[in-house]
């Protein structure tokens, strides 16, 4: 794995329970603010479906899991969100959270090791001031 595996291991990890659960797009906004070096209001909802979906493309195994993937994505949707596809993700948090769920289920279930039980995806440990800033947040909520 490359060097976006390295960026976005503690969003593996938070997909892995490796971090306590709250507000799934607020985790997951703090997660990429401390990655990117900024405060997490500078993460948009768009930002984080976006990363997910990048992440997945590039790490699902096989195109039939991924058109799956994908038909559920859409499938999920309103017709009125469907329509703002294009133009972010921003207002519908409710929706949203059952498409982070998605991608968050995909990452989950994938192998950090190979069939004779070599890592070969090591996640490393959770991140103990990430997960500090995760409980505030849920404790400011």
């Amino acid at each position: 794995m490359g060097d976006k595996y390295i960026d976005y291991r503690h969003i593996w990890l938070y997909a892995k329970y490796h971090y306590v659960r709250g507000d799934l797009l607020e985790d997951l906004k703090i997660i990429l603010a401390e990655r990117s070096g900024i405060e997490p209001k500078a993460i948009t909802t768009d930002h984080v479906i976006r990363t997910l979906v990048e992440i997945i493309l590039e790490h699902v195994p096989n195109t039939r899991s991924l058109q799956r993937f994908i038909g559920d994505i859409i499938s999920s949707l309103t017709a009125e969100e469907s329509q703002y596809l294009l133009y972010g993700f921003q207002n519908y948090h409710k929706r949203l959270s059952f498409v982070v769920n998605l991608c968050l289920s995909q990452l989950a279930i994938v192998s950090t090791c190979n069939s004779k039980g070599k890592v070969v995806l090591n996640l490393g440990e959770a991140d103990s001031s990430i997960a500090k800033k995760i409980a505030e947040c849920e404790k400011v909520s």
